[in-house]
């Protein structure tokens, strides 16, 4: 928001506010006096093409003295703030003319041109002809003489009597033309206008403060008459203040200048209107520091007559901007200013009253206000310390003891006094600031964090050392407590204070309940700011938590302590032991990791110890010459190698490859430039792991593959047969394999199977060559195919994967070389044209109308039995069109990136006359088959990757510097606009958003942004507005302007433009606006397609809502930046609303049109310079908005509230409010007296939504307005109940809404309770059938019957009432019966702490996951304290409760009476009451799909309440299986994250489990930790690894175990060991039955592996046979489940354990040989094995 307030700031100052985006940019006009000049340097500049050209040739001729005057001209056409401007503007100054002639260039020669260019503008404008926009043109041009020019300076005070007759004349014109013509002109040409005013006396107040001392009185009078206009401009209500603000200041610096000031100040004394008060406040401005002495009274008294009108205009937020910013620039006019004996009293009666004002506004909600007041603050007790008025900075500390303002304004106010006066004066006024205000809210206010701040930092000059870190050092310690929300806040405290205070580290590490979080911020900081040696010192004391901290859960902790271990001021630091270990020990841990973002910061973490390594090798290097294989630094280096070479094993998760294998090619490479041997010291298993990660899903793991492969292996052992044969895949994934796989073989020093050499082969890149040639014959073999049936070659030789490696391959080589020969320009030119025969022959497919399911033709097959004939016609329909498709496709995209590729990277025949790759007729025909490919394709992924290549074509040629080349985009633009327009002789796709031409133009317009000029851009989207601008009839037109607004909205979603769409924005909405009514739905469709991407740009993509639906703030935005922005979008808007507020009453509905302006709107809110800057307001459109708010259409009707709302603020609210509140109440008088109601009820629902909206901004400000509202609309909704049910739902709903912000009745009289009873008291049933029979919920009726209750009754009676309207009906509506199951389900999660039977039980994520109606929410929020207590307590205790919830547990079931979800509320509202009646067997029964939510709360209750005492032994082993099958991959995260919480309450049992001699309890109990370890969610891998390390060692074996609990949370791969630890050393009991520690094991890895691992196979099978078993074996399926798992890593785990943990089994150890042998991932013996993939 504050760049927005920037880019309006500039606006304000810049003379062309309407054409900013663009005049940056755009060529500076010729000044009209050289238009017809011959001379050399005028035609020069006149021929300049950009503005960087016409920038080279100013400095140019700036060398010719006679240009001078030219220059001159040329600088004041210019606009503010443009390129040229500055250019000429640093030409004429004292700097250039030293570094040139003394005698030609002087300033006096300078002066002169410049005198001469402001005689000539100022006769340009002395006609009466002359434009308004011309002549405020030229003021503002002059006027920045004043700014930063002192030649500019210097040559207008010679000049300024020129102007001065010129400036009333024009200030006439402009208030001529507002005041007689205001009803003819449109309210952004009014605005303008204003803009004009203020910048012709912003001069004028300029010019007369610039020269006040040379002015002559004489020669200045006609200024006089500025006075009568400025008096009409500063009265005048509808004019800006700030433009009032300078027409007070102009009178003011007259009245100086012509000698009036006493009578000017007298008349500002007597001037009481509200409308005269911005000439009565400049006079405070006007004065200067002499005056005071014989004037502060007049001053003071001026003052206050100002600060009077505050108080009844104070709800006026831009009076307020206003007068804050104008007090604010008085208050610093008052500094330095000595005086004696009255005067003194009065400047200081001045400064109490600057004070008071500034202390009653610091609380505005307005930022403005609130800042400007602070400052003015902050001036004031300067002044007043400065004069030594104590009295009135002791009222500031009255107002701190006061205690009557918000905090945020307290804590504003006391950092301008401690800035002041200092922290200890403070502190001594105000004690409690420490006492009460820091222990309460530091660390959770971001005003008392800055506070604590300042006040800290002051104290440090003020203090010594020892007393500073008593007071400030222990305050944070006291407020950064573990696991709390504050923490974050007090770290960033800490970090300034250790900044300030190198004793401040020593203090906090000594502190034990310090967050260790903290405590390495602290040491972070205090490294970074060169306190290493004291960092150093200390860092020995807390290696053990360092270590603990690498392997916690929190990640910002370990990321903190991995920073710690690696960053240090200086690379060359040598590591230590502990520093090495750290590293190895994060890697271990964290390789894993599936956050994106750890990854990166782990990633580049690493590559800083990688460097710091380095630096250490260099080192050893230098000192030894030969560093021993024993040096802790290599033995380091053979320890990451092998680690991250193993992390390569064939089930690694992503992110394990990701970044295993960055960092290995890291070391490598650092490796290789030391000169140290590397291959050696890679493990056997690095070959055929890397090999295996070629099969990776993902590309760029891939490419990181190839290139380890490339440096692992000199012989390459791949097949081509086997790559061709992956080339030839259906399945993408194959085919990349394929292609990655001949990068190595090509790359490699020797090959296992070298290709036949039947060919000549080139001097270049010879296996490459060879390797292609392969490719080409295959390409050519499918291209045969192809043409004679298409389906076939799309299933057996798809041409995407050859082409992919071909293109690839010629990615790896040099192709300037490739075309010093001629088989490889034979080969381009070969390849080129298969390229363009399987384009032809795959684009009638990617062309058609429905690429998704053409066939190329039709394929008669013999068939002979009509069962298998209709398996076959059923496989064509599903299967052959998807094939068909991708083939196609995909071939595309192939073709389009190698033809793209090849002209971005190859020689062409226009650059060069030989050794070209390229020819001038091949360039000629990419460029044609890419022209045709955009124009005719419809398959969008295929035209996205035509436009990706059509992309790089583009590009070369643009940058080309080969005319033939870079004139070639502007004619394909050309010939495209005359497709749009209907005149390219070819039909454009008509469906699909105009298909690929959208992205044909993109590519066209923004290649040509990287030359630095947008010409195409601005020229293109000129034609395109233009054609939808025409508005021309028929059909034709039509189309024309849906495919115009296809390529605008392609063209505003495109980043790459970024801020030059601006200025197009404004018309782009009313085009699109315009064609929401077309006649043609294609029309239509584009327009509303054109108008959803201008949203976006304009306000951002859509980030989340809040809980009760409305937009974040930062997809909203204040009108005033709005209109800035889009000035021509007000009028338009304005004469739309005004058009439809008059038409409603005739039209009879409304259009799609005003729908989406209202749509648009809806995103505009009011801002408090609204008035203050700019006459465009949004009120403007209040009074529209009321009439649109009661059209016949009920979401047009909704939607002008809304907008209404939002523009009006908490006054106008009120006195709408009021007048709706009249309205009803002669309604009620009307049908009291005659029967009727009005006979336009669709006003009358209009009417209702408006207060509905209006009251949510007033709500209860006007408490006797709000309650004679209520009673009137109760009156009114007993009379309109029987007539209109949508009136009567509107009026309920506001009177809910108002009942919800009362806490109790005491607002509500008699009379008001009694209506409000007689709605209550309707026939419930026949309103519930009146809601039925208008599709109506009856949600409403209920909701406001509660809301009264409320009121009503005591706590004791708020559930009988509940029974009543919710329990004793009959066959009550589906959906009460879901708000009361939510209703009563709520209360209790709410209060199920209160409860020792639900204490624990319940977490802030069951409220996230059963998504609660807000109705529900704001009912409890509303109830008191004592009634959630008394609702909650008799829910839980009520028999009836109990028995109506057990029978709605019998019938609830998933179908059309039931909402989804409800079977799982029902059975977590039993698990809420006291009474638990089903029992654990029973609820295991019950355990549906749609019930297991609940189910599992109501178990876990049990198991929380009786613990699993004997007679639950027979339930052990269903409560695990039913935990395992809620914990399952496919199950919801919600349910998996309950199974890890009945995990933790069978965990207190876990010792029963260990004796429980039952295998299967044992095997799935580790099974489910371990599941739960592994889990997709990192909530639930979190949460069981906390459990897991907080309280295993505990449970296993009782007190003895208190020193086995980890201090932290460990990471769930850290706690993966230390529970199979501990579970291991549990079943040492069972040491030597072989069997059941099988049995076990096999239970235990069943989900991670292929069941035909866990045959018990031993060492003397034949591996071979089940190594050739079926790989359709069930598996834990990462690719769909779990893309987190690791399941061989965990299988490896396991059986590590297993054999470390029982070594003397045999038994045992025989089986895991075997598992072993079979096994893909090494992870016990030496010998490298083969991987293989596990299906």
């Amino acid at each position: 928001m504050n760049d927005l307030n920037l880019r309006v700031a500039a606006l304000k100052l810049c003379a062309h506010p309407k054409r900013f985006a663009e005049m940056r940019g755009a060529l500076v006009p010729l000044p009209p006096k050289w238009s017809n000049s011959q001379v050399d340097y005028v035609l020069k500049f006149a021929a300049a093409t950009n503005c960087a050209k016409q920038m080279s040739i100013v400095k140019q001729i700036y060398e010719e003295p006679q240009a001078f005057g030219f220059l001159a001209d040329v600088l004041f056409v210019c606009p503010l703030k443009h390129p040229v401007r500055g250019v000429v503007t640093r030409l004429f100054s004292n700097s250039e003319c030293t570094k040139r002639g003394k005698t030609t260039h002087t300033k006096e020669i300078l002066l002169s041109a410049l005198r001469a260019a402001l005689r000539y503008l100022a006769m340009s404008i002395n006609n009466s002809t002359v434009h308004a926009d011309f002549l405020n043109d030229v003021f503002v041009s002059v006027s920045a003489c004043l700014h930063n020019f002192p030649f500019g300076r210097d040559a207008l005070a010679q000049e300024i009597y020129c102007f001065i007759p010129l400036v009333p004349k024009a200030l006439r014109l402009y208030w001529t033309t507002i005041s007689e013509q205001g009803a003819e002109l449109s309210p952004t040409r009014r605005n303008e206008f204003y803009l004009y005013i203020q910048n012709l006396l912003r001069f004028h107040v300029n010019f007369m403060t610039e020269y006040k001392f040379q002015l002559v009185v004489e020669r200045c009078q006609q200024l006089r008459f500025i006075d009568e206009v400025a008096e009409c401009v500063a009265r005048n209500v509808d004019t800006p203040w700030d433009v009032r603000a300078i027409a007070g200041l102009s009178i003011g610096h007259n009245a100086r200048l012509f000698n009036d000031f006493d009578e000017y100040l007298t008349k500002c004394q007597e001037l009481n209107d509200f409308n005269e008060l911005p000439i009565k406040a400049a006079s405070l401005l006007v004065l200067q520091k002499s005056d005071y002495a014989s004037r502060s009274a007049q001053a003071l008294d001026i003052l206050k007559r100002v600060l009077d009108q505050v108080k009844g205009s104070a709800s006026i937020t831009n009076f307020l901007v206003y007068l804050s910013k104008h007090l604010h620039t008085y208050s610093k006019s008052l500094a330095f200013i000595q005086l004696q004996d009255r005067a003194q009293i009065m400047y200081c009666l001045i400064l109490a009253m600057l004070m008071r004002f500034s202390l009653e506004h610091i609380s505005s909600s307005v930022e403005s206000i609130r800042h400007m007041c602070a400052n003015m603050l902050h001036q004031v007790l300067q002044h007043a310390n400065a004069a030594g008025q104590t009295n009135i900075i002791g009222q500031v500390y009255a107002q701190f003891e006061r205690h009557r303002m918000p905090l945020p304004s307290v804590c504003l106010m006391l950092q301008q006094l401690v800035e002041v006066m200092g922290t200890k004066s403070v502190l001594q006024n105000c004690p409690s600031i420490f006492d009460k205000m820091f222990p309460a809210y530091l660390g959770l206010e971001d005003s008392v964090n800055s506070l604590f701040k300042c006040m800290m930092t002051v104290a440090h000059r003020e203090e010594e050392s020892k007393d500073w870190l008593n007071v400030w050092c222990t305050a944070l310690i006291k407020a950064a407590q573990p696991c709390d929300d504050r923490l974050a806040a007090i770290e960033r405290l800490i970090k300034a204070a250790v900044q300030l205070e190198p004793d401040v580290l020593p203090e906090m590490l000594k502190q034990r309940n310090l967050p260790f979080s903290t405590k390495l911020a602290a040491l972070l900081t205090a490294r970074r700011h060169g306190q290493h040696r004291l960092v150093k010192s200390l860092m020995a004391e807390h290696i053990e938590q360092i270590s603990a901290a690498l392997i916690g859960v929190d990640d910002n902790t370990r990321l903190l302590a991995l920073c710690f271990v690696v960053e240090t001021p200086r690379l060359s630091e040598p590591y230590t032991r502990f520093e090495l270990d750290s590293i190895i020990s994060y890697l271990q841990n964290n390789v894993n990791n599936p956050s994106a973002h750890m990854r990166q910061i782990g990633h580049g973490l690493m590559q800083k110890a990688v460097k710091r390594l380095e630096h250490n090798l260099a080192q050893q290097i230098k000192e030894t010459t030969i560093v021993s294989e024993d040096h802790m630094l290599i033995n380091f280096l053979n320890t990451l190698l092998n680690m991250l070479a193993l992390n390569l094993f064939p089930t690694a998760n992503y992110g394990r490859r990701w970044l295993s294998m960055r960092i290995l090619r890291d070391c490598i490479e650092m490796l290789e430039r030391l000169g140290l041997p590397w291959l050696e010291r890679m493990p056997p298993q690095t070959l055929p792991f890397v090999d295996h990660c070629l099969r990776d899903s993902y590309e760029h793991n891939k490419l990181q593959a190839a290139h380890l492969l490339a440096k692992l292996q000199k012989c390459s052992r791949h097949q081509p047969a086997e790559m061709m044969e992956l080339l030839l895949s259906a399945r993408p994934p194959d085919s990349a394999t394929g292609a990655y796989q001949l990068q190595v073989y090509c790359k490699a020093a020797e090959v296992d199977t070298p290709l036949p050499d039947t060919l000549e082969l080139p001097k270049h890149h010879p296996r490459y060559y060879a390797v292609l040639q392969l490719c080409l014959q295959h390409l050519r073999d499918g291209v045969v195919l192809a043409q004679t049936d298409l389906t076939l070659a799309a299933k057996t030789n798809p041409l995407y994967g050859l082409l992919f490696a071909s293109r690839h391959l010629l990615q790896q080589l040099e192709l300037k070389q490739l075309a010093e020969d001629i088989l490889w320009r034979q080969y381009v030119d070969q390849l080129l044209h298969l390229c363009i025969t399987i384009s032809d022959i795959v684009l009638p497919v990617v062309g058609s109308e429905s690429p998704e399911g053409h066939l190329p033709g039709d394929r008669p097959t013999e068939v002979e039995d009509p069962k298998l004939e209709s398996k076959q016609e059923l496989d064509t329909l599903s299967i052959v069109p998807q094939l068909v498709l991708l083939c196609a496709w995909r071939s595309i995209k192939e073709i389009s990136l190698l033809m793209g590729e090849l002209v971005q990277r190859a020689p062409l025949q226009q650059e060069r006359k030989q050794h070209y790759l390229l020819s001038q007729e091949q360039v000629a025909i990419i460029g044609e088959q890419f022209l045709l490919l955009l124009a005719d394709i419809k398959h969008r992924g295929a035209f996205e990757q035509a436009y990706v290549g059509f992309s790089l074509l583009c590009r070369r040629f643009w940058h080309s510097d080969e005319p033939a080349l870079n004139q070639l985009p502007p004619v394909w633009l050309d010939e495209a606009m005359q497709l749009v327009v209907g005149d390219g002789g070819k039909d454009l796709c008509a469906t699909r958003r105009s298909a690929g031409m959208p992205y044909m133009l993109q590519a066209l317009i923004c290649t040509e942004l990287k030359l630095g000029t947008h010409h195409t851009f601005s020229k293109s989207m000129s034609l395109l507005l233009d054609v939808c601008e025409r508005r021309g009839p028929g059909p034709d037109a039509a189309v024309a302007r849906s495919h115009a607004m296809n390529i605008m909205r392609a063209l505003f979603r495109c980043s790459e433009l970024a801020e030059l769409v601006g200025e197009f924005v404004g018309r782009g909405i009313m085009c699109a606006l315009e064609s929401l009514v077309a006649v043609e739905w294609a029309e239509r469709n584009s327009a509303t397609l054109m108008l959803s991407a201008l949203m976006v740009r304009i306000f951002g993509v859509e980030r989340a809502r809040t809980d009760v639906g409305e937009l974040h703030v930062r997809n909203r935005m204040t009108g005033r930046i709005f209109f800035t922005r889009y000035p021509q979008l007000f009028d338009y808007f304005h004469a739309g609303l005004k058009q439809a507020a008059e038409a409603q009453q005739t039209s009879g509905g409304q259009t799609v049109q005003l729908e989406a302006t209202l749509q648009l709107l809806s995103r505009l809110y009011p801002s408090s310079m609204e008035g203050a800057e700019s006459s465009l307001n949004l009120s403007e459109f209040v009074p529209f908005l009321q009439q649109i708010a009661c059209v016949h259409d009920n979401t047009t009707r909704y939607r002008a509230s809304q907008v209404l709302a939002n523009f009006v603020n908490a006054t106008t609210a009120i006195k709408r409010i009021r007048r709706i509140a009249m309205v009803f109440k002669v309604l009620n008088f009307k049908h009291k007296k005659h029967g009727t109601l009005p006979k336009n009820l669709n006003k009358l629902h209009g009417i209702t939504l408006q207060l509905m909206e209006l009251y949510r901004i007033a709500r209860w400000q006007d408490v006797r307005l709000i309650s004679t509202t209520m009673y009137m609309l109760s009156l009114a909704a007993i009379k309109i109940y029987e007539h209109n049910m949508f009136i009567f739902n509107a009026i309920l709903n506001v009177l809910i809404a108002i009942m919800q912000d009362a806490q109790d009745g005491k607002y509500f009289g008699v009379a008001l309770l009694n209506a409000l009873l007689v709605i209550h008291e309707l026939d419930h049933e026949a309103v519930y059938k009146r809601c039925e029979l208008h599709a109506i919920s009856p949600k409403f009726y209920v909701l406001f019957g509660l809301h009264l209750q409320r009121l009503t009754q005591k706590p004791a009676n708020l559930l009988e009432t509940m029974q009543k309207l919710l329990v004793l009906p009959e066959n009550l509506p589906s959906t009460l019966e879901q708000l009361k199951i939510d209703l009563w389900l709520y209360v209790l999660i709410q209060q199920s702490n209160g409860c020792s039977k639900t204490r624990g039980l319940i977490e802030s994520y069951e409220v996230k996951h059963f998504q609660f109606d807000p109705d529900v929410m704001l009912y409890y929020k509303s109830l008191s304290p004592a009634q959630r207590l008394a609702l909650a307590a008799q829910l839980r205790e009520s028999d009836d409760v109990q028995q109506h919830v057990m029978k709605l547990a019998a019938v609830v079931e998933r179908g059309p009476r039931w909402a989804p979800g409800m079977a799982g509320r029902v059975y977590a509202l039993l698990a809420m009451l006291n009474k638990l009646e089903l029992t654990t067997k029973q609820l295991l029964e019950r355990g549906g799909f749609d019930a297991e939510p609940g189910v599992v709360i109501c178990i876990t209750r049990h198991i929380m309440q009786s613990g699993m005492r004997q007679q639950y032994q027979p339930l052990w082993l269903p409560l695990i299986r039913y935990a395992l099958h809620i914990a399952a991959p496919k199950k919801k995260s919600y349910l998996r994250y309950r199974a890890a919480q009945l995990l933790d309450r069978l965990t207190v049992h876990v010792q029963q489990v260990l004796y429980s001699d039952d295998a299967d309890i044992i095997g799935n109990y580790i099974r489910l930790v371990l599941q739960l370890l592994v889990d997709e969610s990192e909530l639930v891998r979190n949460y069981t690894s906390e459990m897991v390390s907080s309280c295993m060692g505990l449970y296993l074996a009782g007190d003895l175990a208190l020193g086995d609990v980890s201090t932290v949370s460990l990471l769930p791969m850290a706690a993966e060991k230390f529970f199979l630890q501990h579970m291991l050393d549990g079943l040492q009991r069972y040491k030597t039955n072989g069997s059941f520690l099988i049995a076990i094991f096999n239970l235990i890895v069943e989900p991670f592996v292929s069941s035909e691992l866990l045959a018990n196979r031993t060492v003397d099978e034949d591996s071979s046979k089940a190594q050739n078993g079926d790989d359709d074996a069930e598996v834990f399926d990462k690719q769909e489940l779990n893309l987190y798992c690791e399941g061989l890593r965990v299988v490896s785990h396991v059986a590590k354990s297993f054999k470390i943990a029982f070594a003397n089994n045999r038994e045992l150890t025989i089986a895991l040989n075997a598992l072993e042998k079979l096994c893909s991932y090494n992870g016990f013996g030496d010998q490298p094995i083969p991987p293989r993939i596990i299906s």
